[in-house]
């Protein structure tokens, strides 16, 4: 019998969509006689925009590229690293694994902050989420259908009536009575409400109840509807908004009649300020059946004032603006006449922003969000590695892609440059180093395994502004070194390693023109006072919403465990702070610039060919970050300034090792510009989504796509969207999984997952 010949796969870039990709093809059952499997990094590290490192100079302090976090409602990606994890600890792979299960490398976030700015003062607006007593990644026993969009704007309806149910606006006898009554009514939605003399009894009290008596009953009547799943619901969607559009009526009218304007009762009317805007609007604009890919034609903040929201930019939805990075070209200040929305340059998809809050607070599972126990790269990308290794993935490391050919009638890649940055002195290159007993990656190679280790340490052998020749050169061709190809690597260096691609598909070049990316920055500090000392006196939170230009902060203290302070050190406090990065200094600069477009009068145009620049953006944030926390941190931490200046930060509370003093005590702090065109965070602009390439349908017969930058049911620029990608795109190579994970985790088949094109005569299309 002749031998089946082995299909190579060469997979570029390692980060989670590349890696996602190939988790997948290597679960395949006796996968190893179907393919070869090669993997080509840049650099000494896996991780992309989600690469982590060691300071092995600095008590092995973990830095990282900004903040990373898990949403509850990953789905996929949970999962995924679930069975990493399981494989990890089943067989033994070195180094031992440091948790015994994938939920001890996560810790629950359910206390966040959406930062308001109320008479020119700024109030914590606490959002406190019940933990779900199901773990991320976990099947829930009974689900024998999938959710709907319908379903979803339940879930969110059922946020609001706990919201509601648990604020302090409504005191006395008939604040008490309110809410014994409406927690039975939840008890009766979550046990009964299937039940049909329940359901029947639920529509007779909606066409009857009045006043705060209204929230509670629709949402029994919006779980009851969800139950009976198999009777037809399009006849109450409209009780729904009715009954939903009273009780906002109800409620200004009452909130307006008190003198004292609680928070509270202020708060609960922006929630249904935007919550009857999106009922409305998903009925209106008919999302039921038609889906909401189409509304990504058209601003979400703009979506919601069409559809009657009074106050669309508010804090709700600059916190989910603020974490999506969604400033188009970094914010774009220079018009103070212009409206605030595009003055701040707020901009994206309105389907892609309702379907990821409606994920977000109507189906995550244990946290709404996670924050990781180590390094994303050593909670991450170690496991992968590992596991990826051991069933015979090979890693080429330091070897960085620079061009992608097609054959001559422009139907496949036909072969790969790669310029080889680094040779090891004997072997293969062993990335891992163990930290407090986590296998973890440095933030440098580790030049003792390289030739010419020394002379290497004066380039960044990650940045596209790299001097270093190379020490080899290779040209992967097809049918010798490989046979098919997943491009994992981000969307903002595909400009410089695709341009043969770009020239002969117009789909191709329509991706790169309107699917944006933008520059983001960070910066971590290291402290010997706690929050508390600091004037925080209020749970460790998630805080986003605030001022500019570093509007989230999240404390990180429980990962000092995880790093190698010196007692005398005295750390008390771990912050991390990140957003987005000014684009350009041009006056309202028309386009992020990139080798296909690049705006005459922008100064950066050419900063590709400029060594300059690296540290010029570096520069930018280290200034940036000075000026923020000597003028806006004491607005959330009010004991942090100077004892003899109060305009100044007190820099005594950085930690120090090197003994820096005043401000030059932040130089000992990590910062950093993500400019790189691997590190540029992927948008969502309205008009965008339907320009992002299929993972499975690149136009090219033997190339595959992997990233947030591709077309998946999830186009946001986050983990769960890479994940999903890298499965497609396994499933494009070898027809494996067959699916993804959908809302709770009901499997949705791949070879359904399509931009759905919508008639142009829609109403949403016209005033998109």
């Amino acid at each position: 019998m002749p031998e089946i010949k082995k299909e190579r796969i060469a997979i570029l870039g390692g980060g989670v969509g590349a890696m996602s990709a190939a988790f997948e093809l290597t679960s395949i059952p006796n996968w190893q006689e179907r393919y070869e499997i090669t993997v080509y990094q840049m650099g000494w590290r896996l991780g992309g925009k989600g690469a982590s490192g060691r300071d092995q100079s600095y008590a092995n302090r973990i830095l990282e590229h900004g903040l990373h976090l898990w949403m509850g409602f990953y789905e996929n990606a949970f999962r995924q690293i679930r069975d990493a994890y399981a494989e990890w600890n089943a067989k033994g792979y070195q180094p031992a694994p440091f948790w015994k299960n994938y939920t001890e490398a996560f810790v629950p976030r359910n206390y966040d902050v959406a930062m308001e700015n109320m008479e020119k003062k700024w109030r914590p607006w606490v959002l406190l989420f019940p933990q779900s007593r199901w773990q991320p990644g976990q099947d829930i026993p009974g689900l024998d259908a999938p959710l709907d969009m319908w379903d979803l704007v339940l879930r969110m309806l059922g946020m609001m009536v706990v919201a509601f149910l648990g604020a302090k606006w409504q005191t006395g006898f008939r604040g008490w009575l309110l809410r014994v009554v409406g927690r039975i009514l939840l008890w009766i939605a979550e046990h009964l409400g299937a039940n049909p003399i329940v359901r029947w009894t639920v529509r007779f009290l909606g066409s009857r109840v009045g006043g705060p008596w209204q929230l509670p009953v629709l949402h029994l009547l919006g779980v009851s509807e969800h139950r009976a799943r198999a009777k037809a619901r399009p006849k109450h969607h409209e009780t729904v908004l009715n009954l939903l559009e009273q009780f906002a009526a109800w409620f200004e009218s009452d909130r307006k009649s008190k003198s004292k304007r609680a928070d509270d009762a202020r708060r609960l009317s922006v929630m249904l300020d935007v919550g009857v805007a999106v009922v409305r609007g998903v009925l209106e604009d008919d999302v039921l059946t038609r889906g909401y890919d189409f509304l990504d034609d058209q601003d979400f903040l703009q979506w919601l004032g069409r559809h009657g929201c009074q106050e669309p930019d508010n804090p709700i939805t600059r916190f989910f603006y603020d974490a999506c990075f969604a400033y188009r070209r970094g914010r774009d200040e220079y018009h103070p006449d212009l409206p605030a929305q595009e003055r701040m340059g707020l901009s994206m998809g309105a389907g892609a922003v309702l379907y990821g809050l409606l994920r977000l607070v109507g189906t995550y599972k244990g946290g709404i969000m996670n924050v990781m126990n180590a390094g994303m790269g050593d909670t991450i990308f170690s496991p992968f590695y590992l596991v990826l290794k051991n069933r015979g993935v090979r890693f080429k490391f330091f070897h960085r892609v620079t061009r992608l050919a097609l054959t001559d009638d422009r139907r496949d890649i036909a072969s790969i440059d790669i310029a080889v940055q680094a040779a090891t002195n004997q072997g293969e290159y062993d990335p891992l180093i163990v930290v407090n007993g986590v296998p973890s990656w440095p933030s440098e190679p580790l030049y003792g395994q390289l030739k010419n280790g020394d002379a290497l340490k004066k380039h960044d052998l990650e940045s596209y502004w790299g001097t270093l020749p190379p020490v080899d050169r290779l040209t992967l061709q097809r049918g010798q070194q490989f046979d098919k190809v997943i491009l994992g690597i981000s969307l903002g260096a595909v400009p410089y390693l695709c341009q043969e691609l770009l020239a002969h598909n117009e789909r191709w070049r329509a991706m790169v023109d309107r699917v944006e990316t933008v520059k983001t920055q960070a910066f971590q500090m290291w402290m010997n006072r706690s929050e508390a000392q600091m004037g925080w006196n209020r749970p460790l939170p998630i805080l986003t919403g605030f001022v500019e230009p570093h509007d989230t902060w999240c404390a990180m203290d429980h990962l000092i465990p995880r790093e190698s302070w010196p007692a005398e050190a005295g750390i008390q406090q771990i912050a991390y702070f990140c957003n987005v990065m000014q684009e350009c200094t041009a006056a309202r600069c028309p386009v992020t610039c990139t080798p296909l477009h690049r705006a005459p009068d922008c100064p950066i145009a050419e900063a590709i060919d400029d060594p300059n620049f690296p540290a010029q953006q570096d520069g930018m944030v280290r200034h940036v970050a000075i000026s923020f926390l000597n003028r806006d941190v004491r607005i959330v931490w009010p004991l942090s300034t100077n004892p003899n200046n109060p305009n100044e930060f007190d820099w005594n509370a950085l930690i120090c090792l090197h003994g820096s003093r005043g401000e030059r005590a932040f130089d000992e702090q990590a910062w950093h510009a993500n400019y790189e065109p691997t590190e540029r965070y992927v948008q969502n602009i309205p008009g965008s989504t339907r320009h992002r390439l299929h993972p499975a349908e690149s136009g090219f017969g033997n190339l595959f796509l992997a990233g947030d930058w591709t077309y998946t049911p999830i186009n946001i620029g986050c983990v769960e969207a890479a994940c999903i990608s890298g499965k497609m795109a396994a499933w494009g190579v070898s027809g494996s999984p067959g699916f993804i994970y959908g809302p709770m985790g009901y499997p949705q088949p791949i070879d359904q997952i399509r931009y759905k094109e919508q008639p142009e005569s829609s109403s949403a299309a016209k005033t998109a």
